[in-house]
């Protein structure tokens, strides 16, 4: 599993441009199509966001105390 929970969608739609071709190449119901990932951004972006907060806040308290 790769997460990158710092991306905003403008990164990701540049990823998508650059990648589509590997991206695509995945015959795997693991891995969303181009088409799959473009039409969730919008809708699944408030919660990546959201677990981000909660990542880095648990990061932080681990190196301030």
């Amino acid at each position: 599993m790769q997460f990158h929970c710092e991306v905003k969608v403008e990164m990701i739609r540049q990823w998508l441009q650059v990648g589509y071709q590997e991206i695509d190449a995945h015959d795997l119901p693991s891995v969303m199509s181009v088409a799959q990932i473009a039409a969730s951004l919008e809708e699944g972006m408030p919660q990546s966001h959201r677990q981000a907060d909660a990542i880095y806040r648990r990061w932080l308290r681990g190196v301030y105390g």
